[in-house]
């Protein structure tokens, strides 16, 4: 997963955001595919149940606001 986006060139910043975000996306959608596939959840506690969903709602997050930084990054500093 890349995290050292802070260190890329400008002018490809916003590519190295833009797939920090899809690799988050991804990792949301294997989680659910996972869950989705499960028989049997069985009764999870209510703190690990909320933990796992806490999960899954960071993901969310993260992926929208780095998509929103690759794009202000890529309106900042046009290539071409």
């Amino acid at each position: 997963m890349p995290t050292s986006s802070l260190h890329a060139p400008s002018d490809l910043r916003h590519l190295t955001l833009y797939e920090a975000a899809y690799v988050r996306q991804r990792a949301l959608l294997g989680m659910l595919g996972f869950l989705s596939n499960i028989p049997d959840h069985g009764t999870p506690s209510p703190e690990l149940l909320g933990g796992a969903f806490a999960c899954l709602e960071y993901l969310v997050e993260d992926a929208a606001r780095l998509y929103e930084a690759a794009q202000d990054e890529a309106k900042s500093h046009p290539t071409g």
